[in-house]
Formats: C-alpha cells, sequence, structure tokens
C-alpha cells in the first residue's frame, strides 16, 4: 500500500522535531517517499542507508521505471546502499549507475559472501554462512543493525561486521 504523501510528512516532522537523527535507513520507497526523504536530509543532515527492495523474493515489483529512476537520486545521496546480488545487477545495468560509481556512496553487495564496493572497486569481502532454515526479512534486518551501529559512530567495516552478527544470532536463536 502506498502511504499517503501528507502521512509520510507527518510521520518525519513527528520524528525530526523530538529526535535528533543521525542516520535513516530505508526500505520499500515511492517516488513521493524519495522525495520527501531528500527534502529532510537537506534541512537535517543525515547519512541515509539505503536497502533498495526493488522486488520481492515471490516476485512482485515494488517499482515502476519512474520510480526506479527516482532511486538514483537517493543512491547518490546515500551514505551506504545494501542491494542483495539480484538487486545489485539491475542497478548496475542502469544508465545511472557510472554516476554512481564515481560518488561517494558505498555499495554492499548482500550474499552470503557481502562484497563492499567504493568508486567501482571491491575494499572488503565479509564472509557469511548459509543456514538451512526458512526465514525472511535477514536483509531488512541486516540493513537495520548497520544503519544502527553507524549512527553509534562504528566505521563502516566495523558497522558492516556488527551487523553480520545480529542477522546471525536472529536466525540461529
Amino acid at each position: 500500500l502506498d502511504v499517503p504523501r501528507d502521512v509520510i510528512e507527518d510521520q518525519l516532522q513527528a520524528i525530526f522535531e523530538d529526535f535528533q537523527v543521525s542516520v535513516v535507513k530505508t526500505g520499500v520507497l515511492t517516488e513521493d517517499a524519495i522525495d520527501i526523504l531528500l527534502d529532510y536530509q537537506s534541512k537535517y543532515n543525515f547519512k541515509i542507508v539505503c536497502d533498495p527492495v526493488l522486488r520481492s523474493t515471490t516476485g512482485y515489483n515494488f517499482i515502476d521505471e519512474g520510480t526506479f529512476e527516482k532511486y538514483f537520486e537517493l543512491f547518490k545521496r546515500s551514505f551506504l546502499i545494501m542491494p542483495n546480488s539480484q538487486e545489485y545487477h539491475v542497478i548496475k545495468r542502469s544508465k545511472h549507475f557510472q554516476d554512481l560509481e564515481r560518488g561517494d556512496t558505498y555499495i554492499l553487495v548482500t550474499g552470503i559472501e557481502d562484497k563492499l564496493l567504493y568508486r567501482g572497486r571491491i575494499i572488503r569481502k565479509f564472509k557469511g554462512r548459509k543456514i538451512d532454515r526458512e526465514v525472511h526479512g535477514t536483509g531488512c534486518v541486516f540493513a537495520s543493525a548497520v544503519a544502527s551501529f553507524i549512527g553509534r559512530g562504528y566505521n563502516i567495516i566495523d558497522a558492516i561486521e556488527e551487523g553480520k552478527r545480529v542477522v546471525m544470532a536472529s536466525v540461529l536463536y
């Protein structure tokens, strides 16, 4: 369900009036939500950790071509984007990808082995392991954990390592 623009604005206004926000983690977004988020970032200067949910694991497309184009405005202003390997290949095929690679956005391609890229180069790999258990939402939990650690002042490498521990513990326990 697309949340109406005024509801998004009211929610963000309530949060930003009461709290000092240093990091915002995103999930599924509409064009309006991206515009509002970028306006708030201009006013409040927070980092964005973007989990670009483009389609569900069952194959449902969350975005259309216009929203996909709008995502690149968000990507360029994000501190970190965290696509899974399938989403990364979709993003990489875009005509805007080279501009993204020239910018200051980190890209963490998630999977069993995560790859952290900066300006088109792999700067770190993070090993993981597959757990044979039916789980959903590990990407969202991972992105939320990484954003939380970045918000607490961790550097990007330590935030990712801690985020991986959070996800592993949540799956195991």
